[in-house]
């Protein structure tokens, strides 16, 4: 008898991730006994400074993204979620010139020197460091 195969309608498909299926049970589904789930595209946003230093809140669409690039600051600034996200993890490059802060409205946060990769994790009211600058 050959390998059993998950049910396709068991599963939520994604072809731009290269037809990688995700159970519902991982993904989320209104149906009976599925658990509810957080599961993010792999998206990426992108926010060029603009040769200024202006602090930059994120859009909503942005706090979605799996991976936050910046570009092009004048001088240390800012990257602002407008709210915590828990649970929410990123992937950050910081290429913009200068150390640049994530963080939630009102918080601290976390700074990331120029030219640096890491990765942070909204918690329930700020972001925080994963892992160290690469």
């Amino acid at each position: 008898m050959g390998q059993p195969t998950a049910p396709s309608y068991d599963n939520v498909q994604y072809p731009a991730m290269g037809g990688i299926r995700v159970p519902t049970e991982v993904y989320g589904s209104s149906g009976p006994g599925k658990a509810g789930g957080s599961f993010k595209l792999n998206k990426t946003a992108t926010h060029d400074f603009g040769a200024a230093h202006a602090d930059y809140t994120l859009q909503p669409a942005e706090t979605q993204a799996s991976e936050i690039i910046t570009t092009n600051a004048s001088q240390a600034a800012n990257i602002i979620w407008p709210a915590a996200f828990p649970g929410h993890s990123y992937i950050i490059y910081n290429n913009s010139g200068f150390t640049i802060t994530f963080k939630v409205t009102g918080q601290t946060g976390v700074a990331v020197a120029n030219g640096k990769r890491c990765i942070l994790v909204c918690e329930s009211t700020d972001i925080q460091r994963v892992t160290a600058d690469t």
